[in-house]
């Protein structure tokens, strides 16, 4: 029997902010090569994971953690496409007064060219989205119209399958699973340098 080329897509903030919300850090290392694995079928075979995201330069620790997770990602053949942040001038309509706030730009773009563009160069036969941002469905419409034979998986994070309703058919990823998938404590390159380190704050639960 023919084997599927499967290929993930992960909308990295979309993902981050949800584990946010489980109060179970642990759960933000981690493993996303094998979580998309746990989501293949018995003929798939997985032959590319990407992430999309972007870092918060401004701020130190939650920059230097980011980093320390997109090394082990890479070190887990994960590819990794980073966006940027955009810093905004907001004026509190209550209180009027004015604060630094802070934009992602061009994660969902990136990830929608990546699905439209794979699609038309034949890279995947089925694709898993992992996202409950609905701003991606143009993008999954394309492919289905371009390739009909080719599948879109949406796998939304924890506790976003009711705000995704507009996606149709999708799966919920539980707390449970992601607990099963979880990055190593650390990662070394092929002559034994370390170049990932799990952060304390993200060790898995007594």
């Amino acid at each position: 029997m023919a084997t599927t080329r499967t290929a993930a897509y992960i909308d990295g903030y979309n993902l981050f902010h949800a584990l946010d919300g489980l109060n179970s850090p642990h759960l933000k290392w981690l493993d996303l090569w094998s979580l998309a694995e746990s989501l293949l079928r018995p003929n798939d075979v997985l032959t590319a994971v990407k992430y999309f995201s972007a870092y918060a330069t401004w701020m130190s620790e939650a920059y230097a953690t980011h980093r320390a997770y997109v090394s082990a990602l890479e070190a887990t053949g994960v590819a990794v496409v980073m966006g940027r942040f955009k810093r905004l001038q907001v004026t509190c309509k209550k209180c009027r007064q004015s604060f630094l706030s802070a934009e992602e730009k061009r994660t969902d773009v990136n990830i929608a060219l990546a699905l439209v563009v794979d699609c038309l160069q034949d890279g995947f036969d089925r694709a898993i989205l992992v996202s409950a941002d609905t701003d991606l469905i143009p993008a999954i419409e394309e492919v289905r119209r371009l390739a009909p034979k080719k599948e879109v998986f949406v796998a939304v994070p924890p506790r976003r399958y009711k705000m995704a309703r507009e996606f149709g058919k999708r799966y919920e990823l539980k707390p449970g699973r992601l607990a099963q998938h979880l990055l190593a404590s650390a990662y070394r390159d092929a002559a034994g340098n370390l170049i990932a380190t799990r952060p304390p704050k993200y060790a898995p639960k007594p």
